[in-house]
């Protein structure tokens, strides 16, 4: 099996005030009870994807708790951004050729995964022309000079890695900015994305594709809901209409920071990432009540709107009412790896060696494919003077798929144009939000 060579928990990572909210979450059961700070907002109108700034105060009526209280104030917009963390500062395997995965546990899976949405909705960037996808979606035009927090939203389902190609001193330097040409995603491949650092399995093109009856998706429901009452054309009429709406409420209550609300209506849908515990306030009579419990989350979308000093089209630490989640036919859903706190190691191979000397003699890399039982995200060659061990040649690409083939770095690495010397080619592949070297050979070039 993979051997770990350096052990970096995402969470050492963070500022003080994400790290707070994820150990408080990590400290909460699956459910909970206390009384809603009365100085919490939650939005009361606006469309599914978290429009405008309309809200409204929490009752300040609370009903009575019948647990101990617990306070679980969410954290409200901020203009502090969280600090993007390198892969490589993640985690860091060395790949000794083994195929069988192990389960890894006592990882925080949940904090990397928000972590990574916090991530993709706070980096800033500004364009030098407009970006003007009105003609996909009405309205949505990202203006020159204005600063904005988070990845645009377009077509291209691309993940953070992907957009900060195109940034330079945080401008947009990327010469097609089209619909599907500019790095940028929606809000269901935003959470793939997030998902797929800690799960093999998670796989979809759209919400539609990631309702928890689709095969080899890797989503699954949470709570008693049935969805096989799904229709295939709304989640609202088919399914939150003919649940007992206790039973939809008590699934909120169950939910945990990277679990998902979904919905999808007469083709159109939507996804948002929970991004902190739950407020649960129960009636003296035990049953919860929706008007006083809050979900706070994270969503892209489509709105432009004035956010953390900015502008973005992202919901950051939004808040909905468990009643208005269900008026809106939300449906609370995750992966199987969140909700059983483990995950399979990432294992990746190559398929076939290297030649050192067809290498020296013809600078070609020989073929092989690197293959990963998770998302290869990056995979690096780099070529280093054996004497100097200084790096002469770099190349790398984003396939974002579990395979990834070496030859692809003939090219760009040009080894045949290097002098006369001894050098080594090492290539690593990031995958599983893990690191891994898997081809390092020394070679001489004559």
């Amino acid at each position: 099996m993979n051997r770990i060579k350096r052990f970096r928990p995402l969470a050492f990572f963070l500022p003080a005030l994400f790290l707070s909210v994820l150990l408080c979450a990590c400290a909460g059961g699956n459910s909970s009870a206390g009384a809603v700070s009365t100085s919490a907002t939650v939005e009361e109108t606006g469309s599914p994807s978290v429009s405008g700034d309309t809200s409204a105060p929490v009752s300040t009526e609370s009903p009575v708790s019948t647990t101990s209280p617990q306070s679980l104030t969410a954290a409200p917009e901020t203009t502090s951004l969280p600090n993007p963390v390198a892969p490589e500062n993640r985690y860091e395997f060395i790949a000794d050729g083994s195929s069988e995965p192990v389960v890894l546990a006592g990882e925080d899976l949940r904090g990397i995964v928000v972590d990574y949405m916090k991530e993709m909705a706070s980096v800033p960037w500004k364009c030098e022309k407009d970006i003007d996808y009105s003609s996909n979606v009405k309205g949505l035009i990202f203006e020159a000079g204005k600063t904005y927090l988070g990845m645009p939203y377009n077509g291209a389902q691309c993940a953070l890695e992907q957009f900060l190609t195109v940034l330079e001193d945080g401008v947009i330097k990327a010469k097609d900015t089209g619909w599907k040409a500019l790095p940028g995603n929606s809000c269901s491949t935003s959470i793939l994305h997030a998902w797929q650092l800690v799960s093999p399995t998670a796989a979809y093109e759209s919400t539609v594709d990631a309702i928890p009856l689709v095969s080899n998706n890797g989503v699954v429901g949470i709570g008693d809901i049935d969805w096989s009452l799904y229709d295939g054309k709304s989640t609202a009429s088919s399914v939150v209409e003919v649940t007992d709406p206790s039973a939809v409420f008590r699934a909120y209550s169950l939910l945990l920071p990277g679990d998902a609300l979904i919905r999808y209506v007469d083709g159109h849908g939507h996804m948002m990432m929970v991004s902190d515990q739950p407020q649960t306030v129960y009636n003296s009579d035990g049953t919860i009540a929706p008007d006083n419990s809050v979900i706070t989350f994270i969503d892209q979308n489509t709105d432009i709107h004035e956010s953390r000093g900015n502008y973005s089209c992202w919901g950051y630490m939004k808040k909905y009412k468990f009643k208005l989640m269900l008026e809106k036919g939300f449906l609370p859903v995750s992966i199987r790896e969140l909700i059983e706190g483990v995950r399979p190691s990432p294992v990746i191979s190559v398929s076939a060696p290297q030649d050192a000397s067809l290498i020296g003699r013809t600078g070609i890399l020989t073929g092989g494919n690197i293959r990963g039982n998770y998302v290869i995200t990056k995979a690096e060659a780099t070529i280093w003077d054996n004497a100097t061990g200084e790096a002469v040649k770099t190349a790398s690409v984003m396939p974002f798929s579990k395979n990834c083939a070496v030859s692809n770095f003939s090219n760009t690495l040009a080894v045949y144009t290097l002098p006369s010397g001894v050098y080594k080619l090492e290539v690593t592949a990031t995958s599983g939000n893990m690191l891994s070297t898997v081809v390092s050979v020394i070679f001489t070039r004559p």
